[in-house]
C-alpha cells in the first residue's frame, strides 16, 4: 500500500514539474461545395508552448477514413499536427488559401459571410449599373407613374 501511495506521489510531483505545456492546434474546415471555411476546430493537442495564430496562411489536408481527403485552412504557427499534410501539393489548396485570405466563412443557414474584400469592385459595378438604368426619359417615366392629384 505504501508503495502505491509513494508511486502516486512521485507521479504527481513529476507531472507538476512538467513545464512543456500543451495547446490546441486550430484550423477551419473547408467546404468545397460552398467555397467557404467552417467554424474553428481543434485538430490536435500539441505539446510545448502555444506559438499562437497569425503566421503564414496554410492549407492542411487530412485523410479521414469516413470523409476521404479533408481540407483545412489555418494561420496557426508551429508544426502541423500528426497526420496532417502541410505540403499544399493538392491544387484545391489554392481554393482553401483564397477562402482564408478573403475570410469567406460559411454560415449555419448555408449562406456565406464575406469579409468584403471585393466590395470595391461591387461598388464600381453599382455605379455603372445605375448609369445604365437611368435613361434620358427616366424623369418622364417617373412623372407618368406618379399618382394623380
Amino acid at each position: 500500500m505504501r508503495r502505491k501511495v509513494a508511486a502516486a506521489a512521485l507521479l504527481l510531483v513529476l507531472v507538476a514539474c512538467d513545464t512543456t505545456g500543451a495547446y490546441w492546434y486550430l484550423a477551419r474546415g473547408y467546404d468545397p461545395a460552398r467555397d467557404c471555411l467552417g467554424d474553428t476546430e481543434a485538430l490536435d493537442v500539441m505539446s510545448g508552448d502555444d506559438p499562437g495564430l497569425g503566421c503564414q496562411p496554410r492549407c492542411l489536408t487530412v485523410n479521414d477514413p469516413d470523409a476521404g481527403l479533408v481540407f483545412y485552412g489555418t494561420t496557426a504557427c508551429g508544426p502541423a499536427p500528426f497526420g496532417a499534410n502541410a505540403t499544399e501539393s493538392d491544387p484545391r489548396c489554392l481554393d482553401v488559401l483564397s477562402a482564408l485570405a478573403n475570410t469567406r466563412l460559411c454560415t449555419a443557414d448555408s449562406g456565406l459571410r464575406d469579409s468584403g474584400a471585393d466590395a470595391a469592385s461591387d461598388a464600381s459595378d453599382a455605379a455603372s449599373d445605375a448609369a445604365t438604368e437611368a435613361s434620358p426619359d427616366a424623369a418622364a417615366d417617373a412623372a407618368a407613374d406618379a399618382p394623380g392629384d
